[in-house]
């Protein structure tokens, strides 16, 4: 009788334990920014550099990457917008990007339902593709989780 009763104990803390809830190892988090007329909302996980150097080596330089941890990076559109010249209609996009020492490319990617990079990746869902130049922050500090923002708003453009 004592066996049963220390069998249904261990069987019912398990089942209990197994039950609990621990945090993400990178975070969700969503940007909301208004420019003019025009809503952005940027969905995104954020890794944290726990020590390990990240870009050339975690996230290769000169590959694809989905630009943050757990699934895609999504960005909507609630009107038709331009950037760099490039008409991009309303609607959700996967952010892509290919990491380099001293530029980035961005892409915008029209399947946002996305976990990660496509294997059969299509050139023709590409829907926006730019070169950035990469600027170094100087405050002193190193950011330890990878941010997104939206930065110099005016209601014209950011």
């Amino acid at each position: 009788m004592r066996l049963i009763l220390i069998t249904t104990l261990f069987f019912i803390s398990f089942v209990g334990f197994s039950q609990i809830k621990t945090p993400a190892a990178s975070t969700s988090s969503k940007l909301e920014q208004t420019v003019g007329l025009t809503e952005i909302d940027i969905e995104y996980n954020r890794p944290s550099k726990k020590g390990r150097t990240i870009f050339g080596n975690l996230v290769p330089y000169g590959k694809k990457w989905r630009t943050g941890a757990n699934s895609s990076t999504k960005i909507s559109f609630s009107t038709d917008v331009e950037i760099n010249g490039n008409k991009i209609k309303e609607g959700t996009y996967s952010i892509f990007s290919i990491p380099d020492k001293t530029y980035w490319d961005v892409i915008l990617y029209s399947d946002a339902e996305l976990w990660a990079v496509p294997r059969d990746w299509d050139d023709k869902k590409i829907v926006f593709k730019s070169n950035y130049k990469v600027h170094k922050i100087n405050s002193g500090n190193e950011l330890e989780t990878f941010t997104i923002s939206i930065n110099n708003v005016t209601n014209n453009y950011a």
